[in-house]
């Protein structure tokens, strides 16, 4: 946690080249075969180091009443936004670093406008009824598919169930899998 700079930086390691994807990173031994990234830290702890730095999570994406009364709306992620970068070592030892969403491509059905984020949100998971953080049950950390359980996600509507954007790896931009990368997690103004 760099407090001062407002930002965490997150040790992890490629685990899928090519695919497609409902997470950016997991919880090690869990969703590799659906998420770039796997990290051995806890979600919880993540979720502390985004606390520390002042943030407060919002909300997972949700479907609520329309004014109308009548009909049901789908409500995208809040929460604080953040910017989220990756870094990693060539096997020259050249040091590359890139947006996240540079590791995404649309896949599947294609909504009208290119949508590829910009900036995440701190949705924050929750505490399971037998008293557990949901994400270091799930293993979801950071998600690009809308999942509840994520600490961390996309800031617009993006769900495997109802197919408005789906990702999958763009496999010529990301390095081999055991590659260690850091996923530098930064807190936006406001």
């Amino acid at each position: 946690i760099d407090v001062k700079n407002r930002r965490i930086i997150l040790q992890s390691e490629v685990c899928l080249t090519d695919g497609i994807l409902e997470l950016l990173v997991c919880k090690a031994n869990s969703k590799e075969y659906e998420s770039i990234l796997s990290t051995r830290a806890s979600a919880s702890d993540l979720h502390a180091a985004l606390l520390a730095l002042g943030l407060t999570p919002g909300f997972p994406a949700r479907a609520a009443v329309a004014p109308d009364r009548q009909t049901m709306v789908s409500l995208p992620p809040q929460g604080a936004e953040l910017s989220i970068r990756l870094r990693w070592k060539d096997a020259k030892a050249a040091v590359h670093e890139v947006s996240a969403a540079d590791w995404l491509e649309l896949s599947g059905m294609k909504p009208k406008e290119t949508v590829m984020p910009k900036t995440w949100v701190f949705v924050g998971s929750d505490i399971t009824p037998g008293g557990t953080y949901w994400a270091d049950d799930d293993g979801d950390v950071i998600s690009v598919s809308n999942f509840a359980a994520s600490v961390i996600d996309v800031p617009f509507e993006s769900s495997r169930v109802s197919r408005v954007v789906t990702y999958r790896t763009r496999t010529s931009a990301i390095p081999d899998k055991g590659t260690a990368v850091d996923v530098i997690i930064e807190a936006l103004p406001n």
